[in-house]
């Protein structure tokens, strides 16, 4: 027997049976969560974003950035089945962005300097963006997941890797900075797009094999020179290296696969306008 508020309730009936029991519970009054987290933990325990995106209210403030996830799917493959030919993007193509930071990883350099792969979602997909030194050390105060964040930079093409940003500028989005979006703001149209498509896109694409890589080391002291020099052994390939001193123009014998690790090693010599792969 159990013994409640001083009467006793028989669990067990004469014949040895459970007995029936009106149990009346009280639910606490639990009020929905609010959209963003509600959205945050759908993520969080299923992987994916169910009830809607949290970048979709943020999407009129980035209407004239001229890149998305989307162009990410268009597309030709070759026969194999294997090299794809994106038809909207380029190498080299200057693009801007806006979405939400999904994910980071930050490494440490050769030369002891911080950079960051951040994945950048917007509600087609999403995107490695690759923050060398100097960018990194301009967004790691707000460096977390779920910030919305613009930024603008170069579209990376590589045929044994998914297309990435190389990023040049990334900004933290606030309310209270943004520009509030006009009702009947008229969208772009698709030939200023195709135009300024044109105008960012390189006239053609280059092999590495046919760049050169310049390296301007005006002012480096023999010490660091020396270490870069050894940095370049660790990236052997096809592309030849110059290094310029003032007026002096100087071939260097180690040729170098100009890969984003190499550029990120380059930029703790080197500020990104003495880095010129042309």
């Amino acid at each position: 027997d159990k013994q409640t508020g001083g009467a006793q309730i028989s669990l067990f009936s004469m014949e040895g049976g459970l007995t029936e029991m009106e149990i009346d519970v009280q639910y606490p009054n639990v009020p929905e969560y609010e959209t963003m987290e509600k959205l945050s933990k759908e993520k969080s325990v299923l992987g994916v974003y169910v009830s809607g995106h949290p970048f979709e209210k943020f999407l009129p403030y980035f209407k004239d950035k001229l890149f998305n996830c989307s162009l990410l799917n268009v597309f030709t493959e070759d026969e194999e089945g294997g090299k794809k030919t994106y038809t909207e993007i380029s190498d080299g193509m200057q693009i801007t962005m806006g979405g939400m930071i999904a994910a980071y990883k930050k490494l440490k350099t050769r030369s002891g300097a911080f950079m960051a792969f951040v994945t950048v979602e917007d509600l087609h997909g999403s995107i490695e963006c690759v923050c060398f030194p100097k960018t990194y050390d301009k967004i790691r105060e707000f460096l977390e997941v779920d910030r919305v964040v613009s930024l603008k930079g170069k579209i990376s093409i590589d045929d044994e890797k998914a297309p990435a940003i190389i990023v040049e500028d990334m900004q933290e989005f606030s309310f209270e900075q943004a520009q509030q979006p006009k009702a009947n703001k008229p969208a772009v149209s698709a030939a200023v797009a195709a135009e300024e498509k044109q105008v960012s896109a390189p006239a053609k694409t280059i092999s590495d094999v046919d760049k050169t890589l310049w390296l301007n080391v005006t002012g480096v002291d023999e010490e660091d020179i020396d270490e870069l020099i050894e940095t370049l052994t660790y990236y052997e390939g096809e592309t030849t290296v110059y290094f310029v001193d003032g007026k002096k123009k100087m071939r260097c014998s180690q040729k170098v696969a100009p890969t984003r690790a190499l550029m990120a090693e380059l930029s703790g010599f080197l500020s990104e306008d003495k880095i010129k792969l042309l």
